[in-house]
């Protein structure tokens, strides 16, 4: 038989997507915010009631918070810093994660940091003007503008 892990980075994960404090989360589901922190730290593993109640609240199965016993141990192979990366990484807007995503790529292609940042501000410049194109395109004609197209 497969036995199953509380996965707790899909936890945290799902909590942040519907945009739940972890105060208000913990309220919601009926522990403390220090309990709820030390199960998203590993700290230590809920009850089933409990993550019937966090199912509940961010409306998914209560089987999709647990993972395989055999796949557990790769929820603990990020390192602190790699996790601090991706929170920050959650928090940028999407202009900003495209700026960083482009810079990234282009780190990771071996470009120099001065060549990346170009390649990325390129890249961001060209987002800009399609999304300012769009714009246009759905703006409406100022009806003095309408007038002078029909005489």
């Amino acid at each position: 038989m497969n036995k199953k892990t509380f996965d707790r980075i899909r936890l945290r994960e799902l909590r942040r997507a519907k945009r739940l404090k972890g105060i208000e989360f913990a309220k919601r589901i009926g522990c403390s915010n220090d309990h709820l922190s030390r199960i998203e730290n590993g700290g230590t593993s809920p009850s089933r009631k409990l993550v019937e109640r966090m199912a509940k609240v961010l409306r998914v199965p209560a089987e999709s918070l647990y993972v395989a016993e055999t796949m557990a141990g790769t929820l603990s192979t990020r390192s602190r810093e790699e996790n601090e990366l991706l929170d920050a990484f959650r928090r940028l807007s999407p202009q900003q994660a495209d700026y960083v995503v482009a810079l990234t790529v282009s780190l990771a292609d071996g470009g120099s940091l001065d060549a990346a940042a170009a390649a990325a501000q390129g890249y961001m410049a060209v987002q800009e003007s399609r999304r300012a194109s769009a714009a246009q395109a759905r703006k409406p004609a100022r009806r003095g503008e309408a007038d002078s197209r029909q005489a």
